[in-house]
């Protein structure tokens, strides 16, 4: 698992790696005293002793060195540098003297306290006041001692323990540092707590360790001894983390963790990332803005459905006023049913009734928001259009994102709080255009919530951002700013809570004050970019940049400014335009508009379409327009929904065969009974009204408890408190959790809730029932039992037993409701011992092994004991039994096992063809069940059935071997298999399960062709062409499968097909290979995964070799050309495939011309102007038999060479070069090569390689030219290097054949060099994982003559290279190589590789001066290195650079202009 880690502050990121690689190290141990002392010490102590300076330098020295932990990688070597340059001060702090130290604790000793004073006055300055005449840190620290004290969360802890915890909180407060061991003399400070730039204390996480480990267990405490006791406990919790960590990276579960220094926003907007199946964003919400958060995180939000984002704030509670809702609701600008429609994801988390998680009330302060979020579901079919809803939530949004007011400590005093400061217009634009590209459109947009009805200050950014949009030219003007001046401006922002910026343009004749800053020519532009170098005296180097288009109206003389918004402080940027740097800005808008087209009938189809979709906070209204050929009247529709809520519906009309029902997925659930729908008299549309839902469907948002045992175990449950103290604690529980305090309707269901709840909970009525205003009887009975526990987490618990108004009465009036029983389903069962149920026998294992045959038992006869067909079972038991076998579904293993032993003692009670039906029910879910938890329940309940019914078929055989070709050889229990697989999985959602059944199906035919043939000609066969997709797919790949079964079957028989299945089956499958290529089932929605059971399909009945006539076979090969140039790569291999077994099978026997025009067809598509058709035709071509490819074998490799060569048109088309290669080989492997003399080729590089007959040692040789210049292909393009797979795949395919060199016919020399070669690199796969160890090993084979050449021209390249590792990992080996013939006196070979270098230093000599004659720049640049090659060290160098830079010049006549323009551009520069 990979997890990627993001932080733009380098000392974060630096702090975290130290400590994985302290902790990943082969000898840490948790359970060592000395490794838990040094680990501590790193992460929080402010004073080290020298025991810990010694062993953290150990671990710098290795960092700075690379020496990473395994699992740890910075991918970015530019932030790997800045990574050390934390390092290297980290080393130098730790390094000083011992009088260096002493001074250097003092000051950030100082500075620490100081800090604590000003963040304490910040948040009680009315203390503070009070506090001046008196120790202000020694008040502080008792302050923050008792509120520690009192986060512990434990009760019945005596004073004296408290004390303890208190005085040991207070000296670390005092001290920053705390450890077990006692009189440790100190030497230096921990120099992760310091700023690397200013050597300054810095707070990156909290003031003190304790915190993150509270609050604490009662079994956590460790109360052994008296001092130091949360130290002790801390330590331990540690161990424990730490021990898990270990045991993952032993099992070899381990993480990858990747490290990055970058602004978070800009790291998701980034192409380079990929997408991440979970994003956590800590608290950044608060400090970016939550809209400008999940805009840039939704990109990068993988598509899985179990995808999910979270979030995090802290300031909901005062900005929400209490409410998370309220809070979520303000700061998206929208109510919680629109948000899936604006911003295109959906909330998760439950927060309609309060906190969205259990409130913990151990905690002394409001504990933060968790929110999570997944994708929405897309609109299919469905056209949105303007509604005044959706209007006016963008209009709020826009007037947060266009708020030209400030300062905001006076018109806007809260948003700060949560980031809603940093909406600006380039916020709005980002969800304007995502909703279009989610929508297909903007015609659902009103004008007036565009941006042009905004403040006039925002039209140059407004102007910018369309221009961007529209991919039309930007500019990125840069300036300077003085760092004095702006220094003294963020410490003006700073007093007044944080600086939130605004950079202003306007014309130098405004002075800049509050009253100039409004008017046409002022500019306002809120995203820019400030970049800052920190030193010990606070920033220098501060620059700003920031975007406008090229046309944007502004003279020389305008000035800019940096205003802070919350109290209008400023600061000069740039007086004039004059002193800017302007480049061209070429970053990819995100949002690229997408045009999303609806399902598209057959002509002349009876159908509807939606003509309009408004959306407001409760409802969608469609209007449907009514398409027929026909004059319809009447029609009857009718909707089809799965449960109570959900995203799609199906409207259909009952008595038109030839209607195309209307499928409609919303990303908001709808309530499925609350639909209505309204015809017209004209029945030319309709109405439909649909009301949004609350919640997800059901089981979606269905959460057990994660541990059940820790819940409700009653061991584990404590009374609530004291009688006198039941009131306000839950109360006050009930008022953090259900925190609904602004609802204005009162009414509501949702504000009844937590009125039912706290009646509950706090009335002491022991019967209670619900009833519903003007209901005639009451809906719910609960029998509540008191008194209220709590677990030990700190949430109460209440037990209730609920009955519906049904039962109850039933239960009343048969006397079995009292006050003494519960509802449980056994009482609706009279106990009895059935007589077919398992009998004991013998007890002893050896008398049973004994027995030769089974022991014959008396039965046990039950004094209730009933004829199985009078045994008269309650209709309630079927409801009981719905839901145990519900519970199956539980994640929770005791669940299960608890519900595998309910339906065992449910079915003792029940007749004996009632349990067995269920049995035969259970036996499919351990074999072919998708979730891996209903496979294990049902296993443990068919486990349980066994052991109580005994006399089951083959029960025991079955529960050691549970797989389903094991399991259907038993007749009874084959029809029930194959009948649930033809019924439910050929249909499933999923097409992995559907592609799974067919494969089962296929195994299942051997067992049973009888059945098979009957299913596949009444069941499986009628579906191919059904209108559903999921019915459709399912089947013809099930058909394929089963098909091809049978053939086998009638091979195996030695029988004629047509005698095993019979003429109308054969004509019915005829049929079907002809109505599955109907164009409406390729081209409408779910053209592609059709396409691919197509090709199964063709592929299963040639493997089957099914007869078919000649024109069916040639309109599959039609459909498989087609789909061999389809943009999907699994609908390309699937075709190849399918077309390979097809030839092989129907044209094997063809003629000569019939198998060249075959050929004729395949052999253009390779070299086409169609990307697409290269990549699956080349590849097809080189799978194609032996007897088609001999009949014009020249004609194939020459195509497919072409194919592989790089040209100025295919220059991107990487995917087409690597199949032709891969075809290529495939090719030669399938033909053969002839056999001849060697061939050897230039560059020192010999390739010999015979066969039987095949290809001729000419075009061998030019297949080998061919793959020599795949090597050579570094083609970029925005994907970056996809010349690799090209490069790959040439590799591949030489390997391919040279594995098929006969030795006994290579030259001497050629198997002397080769076998030195093996002998130096061993066969792949590689163990290479540094660049250095690569580097080294060429150093090796730099030695052989025949690659010398070769490896040099890597080397120089590598050593000239702009990434600085790669230079240092090849010059290092390169230099010790060189010195090493020095020192051994080896002149002969040291001449070699001087001569070799010197070639190709001259070399570069001509390619300089070719580069005179470009334009100015070019001609400045090699100029220089022309010069540079004439004051070379070596004579022979500075003689060829004159002869060649004197012929040049005398040619340069024609081209003057370029060195005039240099010659005049320094004589201006004389003057």
């Amino acid at each position: 698992m990979q997890i990627h880690l993001n932080d733009q502050n380098p000392l974060v990121v630096a702090r975290n790696i130290t400590i994985l690689k302290i902790i990943s190290a082969p000898d840490f141990n948790p359970e060592d005293d000395e490794d838990i002392a040094f680990l501590w010490d790193v992460w929080y102590n402010l004073e080290w002793p020298e025991v810990t300076r010694k062993r953290f330098q150990g671990v710098l020295k290795d960092l700075l060195n690379d020496v990473f932990p395994e699992n740890v990688s910075v991918p970015k070597t530019s932030q790997s540098e800045m990574l050390k340059e934390v390092w290297s001060s980290w080393l130098s702090v730790s390094s000083k003297t011992e009088s260096e130290a002493r001074v250097l604790m003092e000051k950030v000793g100082s500075e620490r306290k100081l800090t604590l004073i000003q963040q304490w006055g910040n948040r009680n300055k009315g203390e503070m006041e009070s506090a001046l005449n008196v120790d202000i840190f020694s008040t502080i620290i008792d302050e923050l001692a008792s509120f520690l004290e009192r986060s512990i969360g434990l009760e019945g802890l005596n004073d004296s323990a408290r004390q303890n915890i208190r005085e040991e909180a207070k000296q670390y407060f005092e001290k920053g540092s705390c450890r077990l061991e006692n009189d440790t003399k100190i030497v230096c400070l921990n120099p992760t707590l310091l700023d690397h730039a200013t050597l300054r204390w810095t707070l990156s996480y909290s003031l003190c360790p304790f915190v993150g480990y509270l609050p604490l267990d009662k079994e956590e405490l460790d109360t052994s001894i008296k001092s130091k006791m949360m130290i002790r406990s801390c330590q331990k919790i540690l161990r424990n983390l730490l021990s898990f960590y270990r045991r993952r990276l032993i099992d070899g579960k381990t993480f990858e963790f990747l490290f990055y220094l970058e602004d978070a926003i800009e790291f998701c907007y980034s192409e380079n990332v990929n997408k991440f199946d979970v994003i956590d964003c800590s608290d950044f919400a608060d400090q970016a803005g939550l809209v400008n958060l999940i805009l840039a995180c939704s990109g990068k939000l993988s598509d899985h459905p179990s995808a999910m984002l979270f979030t995090e704030t802290f300031q909901w509670f005062p900005f929400g006023k209490g409410s998370v809702k309220f809070y979520l609701e303000k700061v998206l600008c929208c109510p919680l049913s629109m948000i899936p429609t604006i911003y295109g994801l959906r909330l998760k988390s439950c927060i309609e009734l309060g906190f969205p998680e259990y409130v913990d009330l151990r905690r002394p302060m409001s504990p933060p928001v968790n929110l999570c979020w997944q994708k929405a579901l897309p609109f299919r079919n469905v056209v949105m259009s303007a509604s005044p809803a959706l209007s006016e939530f963008l209009k709020q949004l826009a007037n947060v994102c266009f708020d030209a007011k400030f300062p905001l400590r006076i018109t806007h005093p809260s948003e700060s709080d949560c980031g809603m400061l940093l909406y600006t217009p380039q916020t709005f634009s980002y969800v304007v255009n995502s909703m279009i590209q989610r929508l297909g459109g903007d015609h659902w947009l009103k004008k007036d919530v565009r941006p042009a009805e905004m403040q006039p200050n925002f039209q140059l950014a407004r102007r910018t951002l369309d221009a961007w949009k529209e991919g039309q030219k930007i500019l990125k003007f840069s300036a300077k700013i003085p760092s004095s001046s702006f220094n003294k401006f963020l410490h003006c922002a700073a007093v007044s809570g944080g600086p939130t910026l605004r950079f202003i343009i306007f014309p130098k004749a405004k002075h800049g004050n509050c009253s100039d800053f409004f008017g046409p020519d002022v500019h306002f532009i809120d995203n820019f970019e400030v970049k800052l170098e920190k030193s010990s005296t606070g920033f220098q180097d501060v620059s700003i940049s920031f975007l406008l288009i090229p046309n944007h109206g502004l003279e020389k003389t305008h000035r800019a400014i940096l205003v802070n918004k919350p109290d209008q402080s400023e600061v000069v940027v740039f007086e004039s335009f004059e002193s800017t740097e302007v480049e061209d800005w070429s970053f990819p808008y995100p949002f690229v508009p997408s045009k999303i087209q609806p399902e598209i009938p057959a002509p002349g189809e009876f159908h509807m379409k939606v003509d309009s979709c408004v959306e407001s906070e409760d409802q969608f209204r469609l209007k449907i327009k009514v398409i027929s050929s026909e004059n319809a009247r009447g029609p009857n529709y009718q909707a089809l929904r799965p449960c109570e809520s959900s995203h799609e519906i199906t409207l259909e009309v009952i008595q038109f065969e030839n209607f195309k029902p209307l499928s409609l997925s919303f990303p908001y659930p709808i309530l499925a009974e609350e639909m209505r729908i309204t015809l017209y008299r004209s029945w030319d549309h309709l109405d439909l009204v649909l009301k949004k839902a609350l919640w997800e469907p059901w089981p979606c948002e269905y959460r057990p408890a994660n541990d059940l045992h820790n819940v409700l175990d009653p061991d584990q449950l404590k009374p609530w408190k004291e009688e006198e103290s039941l009131q306000p604690s839950l109360e006050n529980h009930f008022r953090n959790q259900f925190n609904i305090i602004d609802r204005e309707n009162t009414e509501s269901p949702l504000a009844i809730v937590p009125c039912v709840m706290r009646f509950l909970f706090l009335d002491l009525s022991r019967f209670v029932s619900i009833q519903r205003k003007n209901a005639p009887t009451p809906d719910w009975f609960f029998r509540v039992h008191h008194p209220v526990s709590i677990t030990p987490t700190g949430r109460p618990v209440l037990l209730l037993s609920a009955l519906d108004f049904r039962l109850a009465k039933k239960l009343v009036k048969v006397g079995i409701w009292n006050e003494k029983n519960h509802d449980e389903s056994l009482i609706f069962l009279k106990p009895r011992v059935a007589s077919w149920r398992y009998q004991r026998g013998s007890r002893s294992l050896a008398a049973n092994l004994q027995q030769s045959q089974p022991v014959e038992t008396k039965a046990a006869i039950s004094v209730n004991d009933e004829d199985d067909h009078d045994y008269d079972v309650p209709e309630e038991i079927e409801e009981v039994l719905n839901e145990i076998l519900q519970a199956l579904r539980d994640k929770n293993r005791e669940v299960q096992y608890s519900t595998a032993k309910g339906i065992g003692r449910l079915t003792s009670r029940l007749s004996k063809n009632f349990a067995d039906q269920l049995a035969k029910a259970l036996v499919i879910t351990p074999v072919f069940d998708r979730e891996v938890n209903c496979r294990r329940a049902a296993a443990s309940a068919f486990q349980e059935h066994v052991g109580r019914q005994g006399t089951f078929p083959h029960g025991i055989d079955i529960l050691t071997t549970c797989d389903y070709l094991f399991v259907a050889q038993y007749e009874e229990y084959r029809p029930h298999l194959i009948q649930h697989l033809v019924d439910r999985k050929v249909i499933h959602w999923d097409t992995v399960i559907r592609q799974l059944t067919s494969q089962a199906l296929h195994q299942m035919t051997f067992l049973d062709p009888e059945s098979m043939k009957l299913i596949l000609s009444t069941q499986i066969l009628p579906r191919c062409t059904n209108p559903e997709l999921y019915l459709r797919h399912g089947s013809i790949l099930a058909s394929g499968k089963v098909i091809s079964a049978l053939c086998q079957v009638a091979k195996d028989h030695q029988r004629r097909l047509p005698d095993e299945l019979g003429d109308a089956a054969m004509e019915s499958i005829t049929q079907t290979c002809i109505d599955i290529l109907e164009e409406r089932f390729w081209r409408s929605f779910g053209g592609d995964p059709m396409r691919i059971a197509v090709c199964h399909f063709i592929q299963d009945l040639s493997s089957g070799g099914f007869p078919l006539l000649d024109a069916v076979v040639d309109r599959w090969l039609k459909a498989l050309r087609e789909c061999l140039a389809s943009g999907d790569s699994n609908v390309q291999q699937s075709a190849i495939s399918a077309v390979t077994a097809l030839i092989g099978e129907y044209f094997r026997h063809q003629p000569v011309e019939k198998l060249t025009a075959l050929l004729n067809h395949f052999l253009p598509e390779v070299t086409s102007n169609n990307q697409q058709a290269r990549v699956g035709n080349a590849l097809a071509l080189g799978s194609m038999p032996h007897f088609l490819l001999t009949v014009s074998l020249p004609k194939v490799i020459q195509q497919l060479c072409t194919c592989a060569l790089i040209n100025e048109k295919t220059l991107q088309w990487a995917e087409s070069r690597k199949n032709a290669l891969t075809a290529l080989s495939l090719v030669c492997t399938t033909v053969g090569i002839a056999p001849s003399s060697p061939v050897k080729m230039t560059d020192g590089l010999i390739f010999i390689y015979f066969e039987i007959s095949g290809v001729d040692q000419v075009t061998l040789a030019g297949i080998f030219r061919t793959f020599i210049d795949g090597f050579e292909d570094y083609t970029v393009d925005s994907r970056g290097d996809i010349g690799a797979i090209v490069r790959e795949s040439a590799m591949y395919s030489i390997q391919v054949l040279t594995n098929t060199s006969q030795q006994d016919l290579l030259e001497a020399d050629l198997i002397r060099s080769l076998e030195e070669l093996r002998s130096i690199i061993p066969p792949p796969p590689l163990d290479i994982s540094t660049e250095k160890e690569c580097f080294d090993l060429w150093m090796k084979v730099i030695r052989l003559d025949t690659y010398r050449k070769a490896v040099i021209t890597g080397l120089v390249s590598s050593i000239g290279s702009l990434t600085e590792s790669l230079v240092k990992s090849s010059s290092a080996p390169f230099m010790s190589y060189l010195r090493q013939l020095v020192a051994e006196n080896k002149l002969d070979e040291l001449n070699l590789v001087t001569r070799d270098i010197l070639n190709l230093l001259i070399s570069s000599v001509d390619l300089y001066c070719h580069l005179l004659r470009g334009d100015q720049v070019t001609f400045a640049k090699s100029i220089i290195h022309l010069l540079n090659l004439l004051v070379n060290r070596f004579p022979r160098v500075r003689k060829i650079t004159a002869t060649k830079l004197y012929e040049t010049m005398l040619t340069l006549t024609d081209i003057s202009p370029s060195l005039a323009n240099h010659q005049d551009h320094g004589h201006s520069q004389r003057h």
